[in-house]
């Protein structure tokens, strides 16, 4: 599995696409991180400047590098040079056979079916490509969006993690899990 760590994988869907964050995408994960709609669910506090995205910027790349996941930005494909979000399959471990997905939009493309078309193409593409046994979600408790994505598409409530991540700004937050096996994927 490590050949798809050789060249940054395109994902098309229907109405989307999806490719490698680009330097000039720093200011629009400026707009994505700062936005406090945006960051409301977010492990994280929103950013301040955009030395804050370029640090972000950086972050997905060396992730990325270093084989431990990929951070997608996501586009429209009617308008292929903007940044519209972005999505995540991190935390991946080769030896336990898992990855965690993430998605984060701004907010005016928020309720119109484009976490869902991600969601279903990446779910066959984390077992595929990344030969996993499993995928995570994780949310804060009260993202009923996230929750709903996870329900939506089979994923199985495993708990939640009390106090699991502390952030400036908010303090102790509890994060709930979700799992989906391979035997489990039904599409």
């Amino acid at each position: 599995m490590d050949n798809i760590f050789k060249k940054f994988p395109i994902i098309k869907t229907k109405r989307l696409l999806l490719n490698e964050l680009r330097e000039n995408d720093i200011k629009d994960l400026y707009l994505i991180y700062s936005n406090k709609k945006v960051m409301k669910y977010m492990q994280a506090a929103a950013i301040k400047n955009l030395k804050d995205a370029e640090n972000i910027y950086k972050s997905y790349k060396k992730m990325y590098r270093n084989k431990n996941g990929f951070r997608w930005g996501v586009r429209l494909q009617t308008n292929p040079n903007k940044l519209i979000g972005t999505f995540a399959l991190h935390y991946y471990s080769k030896k336990n056979k898992r990855v965690e997905m993430g998605a984060d939009l701004k907010p005016e493309y928020w309720n119109k079916g484009y976490s869902s078309e991600i969601v279903k193409k990446m779910i066959n593409f984390a077992f595929e490509k990344l030969n996993i046994e499993r995928l995570e979600l994780r949310c804060l408790p009260e993202n009923y969006p996230s929750k709903k994505i996870a329900e939506k598409f089979g994923f199985k409530y495993e708990g939640t993690l009390r106090n699991y991540v502390f952030v400036g700004g908010k303090g102790f937050l509890d994060e709930s899990v979700y799992s989906l096996l391979k035997e489990e994927k039904y599409f």
